[in-house]
Order: C-alpha cells, then sequence, then structure tokens
C-alpha cells in the first residue's frame, strides 16, 4: 500500500468520525431543550429538514433553509417537554471520492414527551426512525444538507411516565 492510499483511508476515516460527531451533537442539541440556535448552526444554508411516518399519522413537517429550520426548533420547544432522549446508532456513511460531500444511513430510537394542551397530561412517547442524510463540507466543517427522518413507530410508553432526567451526557457539555 503506498502512502497516499493510506493518507487517503485516513482521511475518510476521519470524515466518517466526523460525520458521526456531528449527527451526535446534533441528538445531545435536541436534548438540550432543541436549541434551536445551535441546531440551526449544523445545516446548510439551503438544507432540508422532514420528519413524518409513512401513513402521515405523525408528521412533524419538511423545512427548506436555515433559517426556517431554526424556526421549526424553536416551535417544538414549547410542544415538547423536557427531558428527551435521542439515540441514534447503526451509522453507515459514505463519503464522496471528492470529499465534499456524503450520504448516511441511521437508526434512532427517541424517547419524549409531547404536550398535549392545557389541562391535558403530557405523554410520554417512543418513536423509532431511520434517518437519511446528506452532507456537505462548509469551510472545512461537515454539515447537513438534507435530514430525512421516516418515523416506523410512535408508542405511548404509559400513563403517568415520566422522564427521570435530562440525558447526563448531554449536561458534561
Amino acid at each position: 500500500m503506498s502512502d497516499r492510499d493510506l493518507e487517503r483511508r485516513i482521511e475518510l476515516l476521519e470524515d466518517e468520525r466526523a460525520i458521526q460527531a456531528l449527527v451526535h451533537r446534533y441528538a445531545t442539541l435536541c436534548d438540550q431543550r432543541y436549541a434551536p440556535d445551535p441546531l440551526a448552526e449544523l445545516f446548510t444554508e439551503d438544507a432540508v429538514w422532514s420528519s413524518a411516518s409513512p401513513d402521515g399519522a405523525l408528521d412533524f413537517g419538511t423545512r427548506h433553509g436555515r433559517e426556517a429550520i431554526r424556526e421549526l426548533f424553536q416551535e417544538v420547544t414549547a410542544r415538547i417537554a423536557q427531558p428527551t432522549l435521542h439515540m441514534v446508532s447503526a451509522p453507515e456513511i459514505d463519503v464522496a471520492p471528492d470529499r465534499q460531500s456524503a450520504t448516511g444511513r441511521w437508526y434512532s430510537v427517541v424517547l419524549l414527551t409531547m404536550e398535549q394542551g392545557p389541562g391535558q397530561a403530557a405523554e410520554v412517547l417512543m418513536l423509532g426512525a431511520t434517518y437519511a442524510h446528506e452532507y456537505r463540507r462548509i469551510g472545512g466543517a461537515w454539515r447537513f444538507s438534507r435530514v430525512a427522518a421516516t418515523l416506523h413507530f410512535h408508542l405511548p410508553v404509559g400513563a403517568g411516565v415520566v422522564i427521570p432526567a435530562v440525558n447526563a451526557m448531554s449536561q458534561d457539555r
């Protein structure tokens, strides 16, 4: 193996690791009250974000552009109580040969508390989803250019269930 081949392999591993860090940062920020401004910074200016079940029973909508995505997360803070817990796993990342774009697929399980309205008890849900991502390198840093979540299931966890604490890892950052 040539030095250039080895260098190329290391660059691809570094790109994959940076993309994994981006996705984990996204999950952490979601668990920190869907912090709108820091979350928006993870996206390209022309990014698209969507999240829905195939049957449309649960649909968080589609947003086009970084500002619209920031506004979405601002709205979410009013509808979803804290704490939440976003767990992402099993990344499949494919970096383009020019190392300026990539695609990814992830699995996610989310525990969240949905506000039901005035005078109604909040409901704890477990969501199971797959994410299809597109990434672009902007100014040397990886950003989301597309996030598409397909919500495969959303189940009530149980009456009176309370998620006890915010993810301790997110508090350490």
